[in-house]
């Protein structure tokens, strides 16, 4: 049964302020990752990863086609200025087809594709930092019209002036939230601690098919040939501590943080490769890069319990502080970590490391 903050939660990550008659609410479901000021996982870099002074939500599974498309059907009809759509989402790959020429007497309509609605519950893919940007602007102006390009963000296809607002409902995550919410583990065994798969496992989870079979490492999307529904893997423990799914293969996710330069940082793995479910495995690209392997989870706010205000003024002025400082958002530019050879990432400079994954873009 939710809890009181639970259900407010839900509620809160529903709000729809008005929505085109092409378009549906999208109701994103999320998860409370509590547990403020856990330690940092040091155990791959000195820095550390994964230590959040707050509370925070996240969302339960990576963002899917149908909600997407939804988007797509309420800000890409006429036109589609903002590039939301690549046309590889119409691909063998890609969930959601579009039909119509983009004109006021033909307006763009987006369908899952092939008319198969189980592409719907697949997460989305070809999708930049930018197209996730304004998605998290559109769910915090109220969906429907709402706006994209500000709101959360400000900013955007500029990582100089790209900027999270201070009333900010939902957000990308940082790499810190996610890390934290796919491998901490406030009742690991032996005490508080971080797994070194999302599945609450040290040792690689199984890779069978859904629901998977493996109930001591769970299972989870990768080398294989094809994305699968978002929380496919149902067998326990295939969720993270804070019951999130699929942080472990199926799609590389984006976080804000500027891991190298101005190279946005990736994490979880994508289906087509054994490498990044783990820990120890992180990777950046350029913020307009879009391609089969990359998807995106978004991050809510807390609705607080009432009469506490006080200490919602306390918890305001550490998240502030943890965003607004530039070292919270850019305290990766001098610690990338090397991907292990053989992975997805070829170890060396920014170009081999973009260039090894632009391959595979097709």
């Amino acid at each position: 049964m939710n809890s009181p903050l639970m259900t407010r939660l839900l509620v809160s990550a529903a709000v729809i302020l008005a929505a085109p008659s092409l378009a549906t609410a999208v109701d994103m479901e999320m998860v409370i990752v509590g547990d403020p000021g856990n330690a940092a996982d040091t155990r791959h870099d000195p820095t550390g990863f994964g230590a959040v002074p707050y509370s925070f939500s996240i969302g339960k599974y990576e963002v899917t086609n149908g909600q997407y498309r939804e988007f797509l059907n309420a800000k890409a009809a006429v036109g589609d200025p903002l590039g939301l759509y690549n046309e590889e989402m119409t691909s063998g790959l890609g969930g959601i087809q579009r039909l119509g020429t983009g004109t006021v007497e033909s307006p763009y309509s987006y369908l899952a594709k092939d008319f198969d609605s189980t592409n719907d519950d697949r997460p989305v893919n070809f999708i930049s930092f930018w197209d996730a940007a304004r998605f998290v602007n559109w769910l915090h102006n109220g969906q429907g019209d709402g706006d994209t390009e500000q709101g959360a963000y400000i900013g955007l296809d500029d990582e100089v002036t790209f900027t999270r607002q201070i009333d900010a409902r939902f957000l990308l995550p940082t790499e810190d939230e996610w890390y934290k919410a796919a491998y901490y583990d406030p009742n690991k065994p032996g005490g508080p601690g971080y797994w070194e798969y999302p599945t609450r496992s040290d040792d690689r989870p199984s890779n069978d098919a859904p629901p998977g079979s493996d109930l001591v490492r769970g299972s989870a999307n990768y080398s294989s040939s094809a994305l699968t529904p978002v929380g496919a893997f149902n067998a326990k423990p295939s969720t993270s501590a804070y019951g999130t799914f699929d942080q472990g293969g199926n799609l590389w996710e984006w976080n804000v943080t500027f891991v190298q330069e101005d190279f946005f940082g990736l994490r979880g793995g994508s289906f087509d490769n054994i490498f990044g479910l783990d820990a120890a495995h992180q990777d950046s690209y350029p913020a307009f890069f879009e391609n089969r392997i990359m998807g995106f989870r978004v991050v809510g706010t807390i609705v607080p319990e009432p009469g506490s205000s006080a200490l919602v003024g306390v918890g305001f002025a550490i998240v502030a502080a943890y965003y607004f400082f530039p070292s919270a958002r850019c305290r990766r530019k001098n610690s990338v970590k090397i991907a292990p050879q053989g992975s997805a990432s070829t170890p060396g400079t920014i170009s081999q490391r973009w260039f090894s994954r632009a391959s595979e873009s097709s």
